[in-house]
């Protein structure tokens, strides 16, 4: 998805009121995390207030289809370590 054009909270709120009807996804979870952790960045969401966070949530959630929760793991991740990683499950097998 090209959304370089959407650079202020501003534009981010216009986005939003306008694709109401409108569904986005995004196909691969790497691809998809890695978006999630440019926004993040772009907008300098460490610094931003509690309406301009819910926000960004809001715009994560509808571009990627994800839950709110699970946007907000993501973002505590991103918050602890500065990066979005995603955690590769190890499963023990029969021994």
């Amino acid at each position: 998805m090209n959304d370089t054009r959407i650079k202020t909270i501003e534009q981010v709120r216009e986005f939003l009121a306008g694709n109401s009807a409108v569904e986005f996804s995004i196909s691969a979870k790497d691809e998809c995390y890695s978006w999630i952790e440019q926004i993040l960045i772009r907008f300098g969401y460490r610094n931003r207030g509690k309406a301009e966070k819910g926000l960004l949530l809001d715009l994560i959630g509808k571009v990627s289809g994800y839950s709110r929760i699970q946007i907000k793991r993501l973002v505590k991740q991103y918050s602890d370590t500065g990066r979005i990683k995603r955690r590769k499950s190890i499963s023990k097998g029969f021994t």
